[in-house]
Parts: C-alpha cells; sequence; structure tokens
C-alpha cells in the first residue's frame, strides 16, 4: 500500500505533556516530507491553538475543530459551522450541570465561565492561557467546535482500540509509522 497522506493528532501524540515536539517526531516528520507524503493535522484545536507547531512542523494542512473547519495548503476548503440553534440548546443544558463550554470560531475561542474548575484545569495541562469570557459569543461568529468541559473518562476506551502506539516521549509517531510500514 502507497501512503500519501498522513493525518497526526496533537496533544499526546505529537507533543507531549511539557507540549513539546520530540526530536525524533520531528525527524520522522521531517522524512515522510522528504518522501512527498503530506503531513496534515487532525485535532479537536481550533488553529491558533496549534499555529506555532503548525510552523515548527512546515505543516500548512490541518483539520481542526474535529472537523468543521479545514485548510489544506493555506486555503480553506470546508468549513462548516455548528447550528445556532444546536449551541443554545447545548447552552441550556450545560448550564444546567454548571459545566463551562468553549466555543471555537474562526477567529477565538471564548468560554461562557469567567473561572471554572474543569476550564482551568484542562488549559493548564495544555499549557495555554485560559480562554476569556464572552457568554454571547456563540451569537457572535461561526462557532466550529464547542467543548463541554466536564469530568474526563477516556481511559475506558482504551481496552476498546484496535493498536495503541507507545507514548510520545518514547517514540510514539515513529513507532506508529513502523507499525503501518511508513518507516523503516
Amino acid at each position: 500500500m502507497e501512503y500519501q497522506i498522513v493525518f497526526l493528532d496533537i496533544d499526546g501524540t505529537l507533543i507531549n505533556e511539557e507540549k513539546i515536539i520530540p526530536p525524533d517526531t520531528l525527524e520522522a516528520i521531517q522524512e515522510l516530507q522528504k518522501n512527498k507524503i503530506e503531513v496534515v493535522f487532525a485535532t479537536g484545536r481550533a488553529h491558533y491553538y496549534f499555529d506555532e507547531l503548525a510552523k515548527q512542523c512546515g505543516i500548512d494542512s490541518y483539520v481542526s475543530c474535529n472537523g468543521a473547519y479545514v485548510v489544506y495548503q493555506g486555503t480553506t476548503i470546508y468549513d462548516r459551522p455548528i447550528p445556532t440553534k444546536t449551541l443554545d440548546q447545548l447552552q441550556q443544558i450545560a448550564a444546567q450541570h454548571d459545566h463551562p463550554i468553549l466555543f471555537q470560531g474562526s477567529t477565538a475561542g471564548f468560554s461562557t465561565h469567567k473561572q471554572h474548575p474543569y476550564l482551568d484545569w484542562t488549559f493548564q495541562q495544555l499549557k495555554l492561557d485560559s480562554p476569556d469570557h464572552n457568554a454571547d459569543f456563540a451569537h457572535s461568529e461561526n462557532i466550529y467546535h464547542a467543548l463541554l468541559f466536564t469530568p474526563d473518562a477516556h481511559e475506558a476506551l482504551l481496552p476498546h482500540a484496535n493498536y495503541v502506539t507507545r507514548h510520545v516521549d518514547d517514540g510514539g509517531i515513529s513507532h506508529g509509522l513502523r507499525h503501518i510500514g511508513l518507516m523503516k
């Protein structure tokens, strides 16, 4: 099988807990690019949360906001905002449980809460500045991703995975690419 494109997640795949791209990961990306295999980010993040990483890797194509906003070689090729009615419904349900929402538009992200433990913890883990508060942001521009912050339970999904690569600091990208035959 001949691959022409590889999609990489960012958190825990491209970057480690310190939000650093390990040298072997950068080398793997460069090897793919040298071999004319396009490398694309595929992430829940909006581009303004990973622009510097993209520059560092020489990547100008990405699937962001979990697929709602796609850029190929610097040009937006897909743009599907969430309907305002859906955002209003989400905001009503979240308010009932005091869960914050991060609304990600094309130019910025804003939270429904000025401060909240789930939101604060998440952005501390990402080593990003917490978003500003603007409860009306969902009505001011197109929203491509709405993150509802709740307690984390992703570890329970691991038994259902077909393959789990190594940790990012243990050659995760290189190991995964070798597993599928893209690197020797």
